[in-house]
C-alpha cells in the first residue's frame, strides 16, 4: 500500500512539472503578451495589479479608446507595487493580428503602446508621466485598436503588460518594444497584465 502511495505522489509530482513546463514553452514565444500561470500567480500574491475603469479584464474596450471614436488612450491605474521598485514599464500589443499583416510587416503581433519611466506609485498611471516609445505604425505614443474587419478574427485581444523595475530608465530616442525588453532584461522585478477586447462594428 505504502510503495503504490509513493508512486501515485511521483506520477502526480511529475505531470505537474511537465505542465508548467509545457506552458512556459509556449508563453514564453515571441510576441505571445501573455504571463504563464506560475508568474501570474505570483503577481496576484504580491497583490501587483492592473486595471481599468473604461473595461473590466477580459472586457471590451469602449470605442472612444480606439480608432472607431476619439483614439485616447485607455486611462489604467496599478495598485500593490513591489517593494523596491524603481520604475514602472508598459506595452500595450495585439497577438491577433491577421496573416496577411505579419507577412506585410514582419511582425508577430502588433505593438500599440510602449512607455517607459512611469513613477512607481499606487493610482492612477498619468499621461505625460515617464517616456514614450514607438508603436509598430512607426509613431510615437498610443496607437488605438483598430482590427481589420475584412479579416478573422474579428474580435482582437489587446495586452497591456506593466512592468515593476529594479532601476529606472532613460533613452536618447524612443525605444521601440523591443528595445525596451532588451534594457529591462534583468531588471524586472514582477508583472502583471489586463486584457481588452475589441471588434469593429
Amino acid at each position: 500500500m505504502e510503495t503504490a502511495t509513493k508512486a501515485l505522489v511521483l506520477l502526480l509530482a511529475a505531470g505537474a512539472i511537465a505542465g508548467v513546463l509545457t506552458w512556459s514553452a509556449w508563453s514564453s514565444r515571441e510576441g505571445s503578451g501573455i504571463a504563464s500561470p506560475l508568474q501570474s500567480s505570483m503577481d496576484e500574491t504580491a497583490g501587483f495589479s492592473l486595471t481599468s475603469d473604461a473595461f473590466p479584464d477580459g472586457g471590451m474596450i469602449p470605442a472612444a479608446y480606439t480608432c472607431d471614436g476619439e483614439g485616447a488612450s485607455v486611462p489604467l491605474a496599478v495598485s500593490g507595487i513591489p517593494e523596491g521598485t524603481q520604475s514602472l514599464a508598459l506595452i500595450m500589443d495585439d497577438p491577433d493580428i491577421p496573416e496577411a499583416v505579419k507577412d506585410a510587416q514582419g511582425i508577430a503581433v502588433y505593438d500599440h503602446w510602449v512607455r517607459y519611466g512611469i513613477t512607481p506609485e499606487d493610482g492612477a498611471i498619468e499621461a505625460g508621466d515617464g517616456g514614450e516609445g514607438q508603436n509598430s505604425a512607426g509613431t510615437i505614443g498610443y496607437a488605438p485598436p483598430c482590427p481589420p474587419a475584412q479579416y478573422e478574427p474579428k474580435e482582437h485581444r489587446y495586452v497591456f503588460t506593466l512592468y515593476a523595475l529594479a532601476a529606472p530608465l532613460a533613452f536618447e530616442i524612443p525605444p521601440t518594444k523591443q528595445d525596451l525588453l532588451a534594457r529591462m532584461d534583468g531588471d524586472i522585478i514582477a508583472t502583471t497584465s489586463l486584457v481588452g477586447m475589441y471588434a469593429r462594428k
